[in-house]
């Protein structure tokens, strides 16, 4: 081989081990990043209502939720007929999208929630036919959950 040869053949041996080491480097990451910086336990979580027009303030809303890594979605009250139809997480922030009921009396929403530990912040849209209403959503946790 001659010099230029040997200093190309270098080049592309130097990139392929950049490329490895990055491809490595983001599949571990990928694996073992463990979800949000979300503290789990039981939390208590207050949704505040912001709909225009509405001619004065509805008052908030506050229940309790046992939160995990793997279920980090605020689920509000309760309702069987809900379900998460997507839902991806980037960094401590989660985003879901849901459906409650079927037909005309169909609810979707759409939100986003992030956490930093004991705490969360975030918004949620919510559209019932031509009606659409925001929530802002803050929590904190406030210990272990009950059995």
């Amino acid at each position: 081989m001659n010099m230029l040869t040997k200093q190309i053949f270098s080049i592309k041996i130097s990139l392929a081990l950049g490329l490895l080491t990055l491809f490595f480097y983001t599949g571990c990451k990928g694996k073992t990043d463990s979800g949000p910086n979300l503290e789990e336990g039981s939390w208590e979580i207050q949704y505040t209502m912001k709909m225009e027009g509405m001619p004065f303030p509805v008052p908030p809303v506050k229940i309790n939720q046992c939160m995990n890594k793997t279920d980090a979605v605020p689920q509000g009250k309760q309702n069987e007929d809900c379900k998460i139809t997507e839902k991806n997480i980037t960094g401590n922030t989660v985003h879901w999208k849901s459906v409650c009921g079927s037909g005309k009396d169909q609810t979707s929403a759409e939100g986003d929630i992030t956490y930093n530990g004991n705490s969360m912040n975030g918004k949620m849209k919510i559209t019932t036919g031509k009606n659409t209403m925001e929530q802002e959503i803050s929590g904190n946790r406030t210990g272990p959950c009950s059995k």
